[in-house]
């Protein structure tokens, strides 16, 4: 801490970055305080990831207890500055401080920074989760402004916003960025509700592949099983194999017998593609029943339909086999 009050720029911020990683219980924080008032940004910023770093060994709540008008003040402006890594403390030292006011001055930072790194997008959404502001955050949402609503729809489902559900619906249809489309499901699926969740459903009659593949492997890591009619329905339609491959695991994820015997009936549909990953499927199960089936689908007058019940039946025999072998 002497060295800290000495004047020397590139040693105090030395000092204070040792103090950050040594100090566990928070001792410093008085003193630490009073160079709040500094006017030289370098250690303004040193101070703040010295802080940060006390937070991961003490807890957020060490931020709780430092002076909110006058910290939110000064973070506020520290966002705007020109120095990436001065800006970045800034961010981080809001989101840790909790305050509803800091969640428009990060938005505004993130606007500011040419193209953001993945851990600077992270530490954004992360810490406009943590001011949350959803009246602000919904509006940002709404603007369509590229990654600025992008980290507030991210920010807004990790605060299991239920007040952003409508908004984030909207989105999900109309947006015309199929990336954003995406996002918005993603948000809908960690809010959660039976609403938001039939939201995400509908999202596996979206216009984009990607978007559908997102909407079926979200809906069925919810645990829900009221989808399986809706995804049934929907392969048989499906022009892309890597969608309809994501749409058969979500069916067996879901793991009745009702769909076991879907796959089966699909084994004798009219499109090449859906009976071969009915097949797939099948296979994948790896159940002594599904044997039978797939052996009458053997002659099947397309070769990648024959290629997946070949591989499918190996599959399953081979399950077997290694059962037989490890049975007592």
């Amino acid at each position: 801490m002497a060295v800290i009050g000495r004047g020397h720029t590139a040693a105090a911020c030395a000092a204070l970055e040792a103090v950050g990683k040594l100090d566990h219980e928070g001792r410093t924080i008085p003193a630490l305080a009073e160079l709040l008032t500094s006017t030289d940004r370098s250690i303004l910023s040193a101070l703040v990831r010295a802080l940060v770093f006390m937070a991961k060994a003490k807890g957020a709540g060490l931020w709780s207890s430092l002076d909110q008008t006058r910290w939110l003040e000064t973070l506020s402006e520290m966002v705007r500055d020109e120095d990436r890594a001065t800006r970045s403390a800034a961010v981080r030292g809001l989101g840790l401080l909790g305050h509803r006011r800091g969640t428009r001055p990060i938005l505004s930072a993130y606007r500011a920074m040419k193209d953001p790194t993945d851990d600077e997008t992270d530490q954004t959404i992360r810490a406009l989760a943590e001011t949350g502001d959803t009246d602000v955050l919904i509006k940002a949402a709404e603007l369509d402004e590229d990654r600025v609503s992008d980290a507030a729809i991210q920010a807004l489902g990790r605060l299991q916003c239920r007040e952003a559900v409508t908004v984030l619906d909207g989105i999900r249809r109309r947006s015309w960025d199929w990336r954003r489309r995406k996002v918005a499901l993603g948000a809908l699926a960690q809010i959660g509700t039976d609403q938001a969740l039939a939201m995400v459903c509908d999202g596996v009659e979206d216009a984009t592949g990607y978007v559908r593949s997102e909407a079926v492997r979200l809906i069925s890591e919810s645990g829900r099983t009221g989808y399986v009619r809706r995804v049934l329905a929907r392969l048989q339609s499906e022009r892309y194999e890597d969608v309809r491959l994501e749409m058969a695991k979500a069916l067996l994820r879901a793991g009745t017998q009702d769909v076991m015997i879907e796959l089966v009936g699909l084994l004798r549909y009219g499109r090449a593609p859906v009976r071969e990953t009915a097949a797939w499927a099948i296979g994948t199960v790896r159940l002594p029943e599904g044997l039978d089936p797939l052996a009458k689908t053997m002659n099947d007058p397309e070769w990648q339909v024959r290629r997946a019940v070949v591989e499918s039946l190996s599959a399953t025999r081979m399950s077997r086999r290694c059962a037989c072998c490890w049975s007592p």
